[in-house]
């Protein structure tokens, strides 16, 4: 394998600083070489230094994440040469080189080393700092290394902090949560899809399984019902919650009892749509009023059951309810001439209200799922006019995001309002995915940089002020916290491949079928399955070309299954127009469950996994893949060298 092309600029202003963990050791200097030509006049390679304040982390990544920069300073008292720095990435075969300009005794440089090949692959990126590489002034001096923290280092690390709120027994979180339990658990999912982890998982499972019957909140005085069963109770938006976690559930296992229980609901919903206000669903029974957010939940809902239900159609059908939702929303005022959404209507059918950041971001993913359904662009249209109202109005300063209507006078309690701004965040990167802006990317990086940095303990809790400090714990703020991390991972797009398309050889059955290996879900029965010991295809559309720089096949093993079924020998081929082809790949011997080749970083929109010998095992002969995950960050271009 080799190295990469490096794409290096020099910076000319430091930029924002990342999480992370380093070390910049200053190593005692070497010797010139003493051998050789005596009358060669070399540079004493000692005099460079990094450039950093007292105590500063000397990892510093740029305000778009693509790049480390490097800040060096010559103490000499003789002008530099210009010199190669390299950063070497540890336990990888990658080394990004860029020369630093000739530099004046006391001048200093600023450094940037685009990090796309390895970013987002583990938990962290550890790295080693070396002037003049090649050893052109003498030998190769080390002059630094660290650690930098990753945005799926993040996730992972909240999701773990959030599952320690969770009741087993009850299958909620801090035994009684319940319209933000749903929120908990779409935030469970999203992590699991975004980051490939499979360990909370079986929070799904338990979930369905112990709160989908009478609960009863025994913790109050006096105790009172939260839910009557099928997850319904008398809030028609806490059962609309429920109703989009268990279409994700559904989308993330394939399960159909999940799917089963969002239509379950959604019939339930209908009930509350009166002809009260020209239409819409009230917010609770007895009716009591018409708000932004039941509307709201109400839309995405049957957008979303519409794109999962064959043959979907004509008056009653879902699509009919969602075009029936968004024409009286629209009409009813409650979508401002400044595109704010306000929260409801009052008795006497006039829009009025705060606007919380949770009515901007649910909007978002309903005009969204909408557009899918229908094409219409002028959906996306309004959901951009929105999201840019959000994100003038609801930041701070810096860029930070704020429940506007409290957060600045820190007078928000602890209730529901807590949960508010994960949902935007979570929404905001669905609109992100169909009209992609580097301000959503930006956005929604610089709040996982934030949290990560501002508002977070060292046990790893996430307060509720994003902008810092971090105030106190509890399931929600964490929740609402890790909807914005896993945003974070998604808008950077580690896997290329969730936004594809795939097509396979012949399915072992229809639940198998080829887009089931790029579906985000490693686990239960969603997988990629084709008969035979050897010759099956699998391919995959990335939709437009893109830099890969890895490769990620999650094999039998990594399901569940027996490991001997895992892909033994296989080549991954990528191309550009589906003429000219690359193998980029091949593996012989296979026995791991998880499969990850980095490779030079090639343009490609097309993927394809050619299966040459199955499996282990001599039974049962069939390719079985989990996930085929296309690995491609940062902005390129590149060169490679081996190391």
């Amino acid at each position: 394998m080799g190295g990469y092309r490096v794409h290096a600029v020099l910076a000319a202003a430091a930029l924002a600083v990342a999480a992370c963990e380093s070390s910049s050791p200053s190593p005692p200097p070497l010797a010139p070489d003493a051998g050789g030509d005596a009358a060669v006049d070399r540079f004493d390679t000692s005099a460079i230094v990094l450039d950093e304040e007292p105590g500063a982390a000397s990892c510093r990544l740029s305000a778009d994440r693509r790049d480390l920069l490097v800040r060096v300073r010559n103490d000499g008292d003789e002008r530099s040469p210009v010199l190669a720095v390299e950063v070497a990435t540890v336990g990888t075969p990658y080394a990004l080189r860029v020369a630093a300009m000739e530099l004046a005794p006391g001048a200093g440089a600023e450094l940037a080393f685009d990090r796309g090949p390895v970013a987002g692959f583990g938990d962290g990126w550890e790295y080693e700092i070396t002037i003049d590489p090649e050893g052109v002034q003498g030998p190769p001096r080390r002059l630094a290394s660290g650690r930098c923290g990753d945005l799926r280092s993040r996730a992972t690390a909240a999701m773990r902090v959030l599952r320690g709120w969770y009741d087993v027994e009850t299958g909620l979180w801090n035994r009684n949560e319940w319209w933000r339990g749903a929120n908990m658990l779409e935030a469970t999912i999203d992590h699991a899809r975004e980051t490939g982890a499979s360990d909370h998982l079986d929070l799904i499972a338990n979930t369905f399984a112990k709160a989908s019957g009478r609960v009863v909140n025994t913790t109050a005085d006096p105790p009172y019902v939260i839910s009557n069963g099928n997850f319904l109770n008398d809030f028609y938006d806490d059962e609309g919650w429920w109703a989009l976690a268990w279409v994700k559930a559904y989308d993330l296992t394939h399960r159909d009892e999940y799917l089963a229980m969002a239509k379950t609901i959604f019939a339930a919903i209908t009930e509350g749509w009166t002809v009260d206000c020209g239409g819409g669903v009230f917010w609770r029974t007895p009716h009591h009023a018409k708000n932004a957010i039941s509307n709201e939940l109400f839309l995405t809902l049957a957008a979303r059951l519409h794109l999962r239900t064959p043959g979907d159609a004509g008056p009653g059908s879902y699509l009919d309810w969602a075009r029936l939702e968004w024409a009286w929303f629209r009409a009813s005022g409650m979508i401002t001439a400044e595109h704010d959404v306000v929260d409801g209507l009052s008795t006497s059918c006039a829009p009025g209200g705060h606007a919380y950041t949770y009515n901007q971001g649910v909007i978002l993913g309903g005009l969204v799922e909408l557009w899918r359904a229908t094409g219409d662009t002028a959906l996306l249209d309004e959901a951009e006019a929105i999201a840019a109202t959000a994100l003038v109005k609801m930041t701070s300063a810096d860029g930070v995001f704020i429940e506007a209507v409290c957060d600045a006078n820190r007078s928000c309690d602890d209730g529901d309002g807590v949960q508010f701004k994960g949902v935007f965040v979570r929404n905001l990167a669905l609109l992100d995915e169909v009209r992609p802006r580097a301000a959503y990317r930006a956005f929604l990086i610089r709040q996982s940089d934030a949290i990560w940095t501002q508002a977070r303990s060292e046990a790893d809790q996430l307060g509720k002020y994003w902008q810092g400090p971090f105030d106190h714990a509890d399931a929600s703020r964490q929740s609402s916290a890790l909807d914005a991390l896993t945003a974070a991972v998604r808008a950077a797009d580690v896997n290329l491949a969730l936004r594809g398309s795939a097509v396979g050889s012949a399915a072992c059955n229809g639940s198998q079928t080829a887009d089931r290996a790029i579906d985000g879900s490693a686990r239960l029965d969603s997988k990629w399955c084709s008969g035979g010991m050897a010759g099956q295809t699998l391919q995959v559309d990335l939709g437009a070309v893109r830099t890969v720089v890895g490769i990620r096949v999650r094999h039998a093993g990594a399901g569940g299954e027996d490991p001997g079924w895992n892909t033994r020998d296989f080549e991954v081929e990528v191309s550009a127009d589906g003429q000219a082809w690359s193998r980029v790949v091949t593996v012989a011997g296979n026995r791991e469950d998880v499969t990850t080749r980095w490779i030079p970083a090639v343009d490609a929109r097309l993927v394809r996994l050619h299966v040459t010998r199955a499996q282990t095992r001599d039974d049962f002969p069939a390719a079985r893949i989990y996930e085929l995950e296309v690995l491609g960050v940062g902005h390129g271009p590149y060169v490679f060298r081996r190391r």
